[in-house]
């Protein structure tokens, strides 16, 4: 899911869940092609076909303390324990970003669901959202076959916006987004990847997310988790430490 742009993540996302959560306030006769052909028209009509990040390789060094300029992005993978690397991701170099619905204003995510004939009021009581309360992903591609290194961070399934406000604050990692589904509400899911024959698996409530600032211009915070790799008869135990800024960009945003 991180590895495409946030676009990607409306048309996809939105299609799949607004077709199933708003198919009971349509009429009889709609069926499943036309409300993805309409939904897909919403959106494409209050979001420029422009990207939120564009994509290359990351880069191996750089000083994680340096401050990035004003409305620029960046993340910084640490990588401790049985293994050690740094990974540095810069927005316009690496696919990095952020999904999520509060930098989308009222009449976009409005325009998504009446669309498919359901009603906004009702839509917004359900506290469903419409692509995500928050995802943060930096990878070196944006390919999802091959996103390359890189590392993320979700809201469980689960979540509302009363559990996670744009605000500051820590929410718990209770391991990786394949748990996402059976996850409490207000807890976070987050993987790391590898471009190697390593694959790790997040240890179970290892780690948390902070947000040190979250408002309509950018997010600013870290997450770290711990990872176990998986089909080894000696495995590698590591630790992971993400620090990230992101500048919330118009398009795709309502910034």
């Amino acid at each position: 899911m991180w590895g495409k742009s946030v676009q990607a993540l409306v048309l996809v996302l939105t299609v799949g869940m607004l077709a199933s959560s708003c198919s009971s306030d349509t009429s009889e006769g709609v069926d499943a092609d036309a409300e993805a052909d309409a939904a897909t028209t919403a959106i494409e009509s209050e979001v420029d076909e422009s990207e939120a990040t564009t994509t290359t390789s990351a880069t191996d060094e750089g000083d994680p303390d340096d401050a990035p300029p004003a409305g620029s992005s960046e993340c910084t993978v640490v990588i401790t324990g049985d293994r050690e690397e740094t990974w540095n991701f810069e927005a316009g170099t690496s696919n990095l970003g952020i999904a999520t619905d509060y930098w989308f204003s009222d009449e976009t995510q409005r325009a998504a669901v009446e669309e498919l004939g359901g009603s906004y009021e009702e839509f917004v009581e359900k506290g469903d959202p419409l692509v995500a309360f928050l995802g943060v992903y930096c990878s070196e591609s944006d390919d999802a076959m091959e996103p390359g290194r890189g590392a993320n961070v979700g809201a469980a399934d689960a979540t509302r916006a009363t559990d996670l406000p744009m605000a500051p604050g820590i929410y718990p990692i209770v391991g990786g987004g394949t748990v996402s589904d059976e996850a409490p509400a207000g807890t976070m899911t987050a993987d790391l990847a590898m471009v190697d024959d390593e694959i790790y698996e997040t240890i179970v409530d290892s780690g948390s997310l902070e947000i040190d600032r979250w408002d309509n211009e950018g997010i600013e915070g870290s997450f770290s988790f711990a990872a176990l790799e998986m089909f080894s008869e000696d495995p590698k135990e590591i630790d992971v430490t993400i620090q990230f800024s992101v500048a919330c960009e118009t398009p795709p945003y309502d910034c």
